[in-house]
């Protein structure tokens, strides 16, 4: 339900496109007309996951060293 939230708010809120969050412009773009442009949407798809893979590379050490710290022993 969270999940449908993060997506309905932005779509009613926002009225501007330049506004939109990336997955409301996404299903705008797939919503154009009969055609689908998957093309446009996996590059859409791509460059709003490329900064969450770039921080990830960047801190993956504070991550892992985080997730071992929380690690139960046994």
């Amino acid at each position: 339900m969270s999940t449908w939230n993060d997506f309905f708010w932005p779509l009613i809120v926002l009225k501007r496109m330049e506004m939109y969050t990336i997955p409301v412009a996404l299903a705008a773009l797939q919503g154009l007309g009969y055609v689908v442009p998957y093309g446009t949407l996996l590059l859409g798809a791509t460059l709003g996951a490329l900064p969450l893979a770039i921080g990830f590379l960047i801190f993956q050490r504070w991550f892992i060293s985080g997730i071992l710290a929380g690690a139960l022993k046994g």
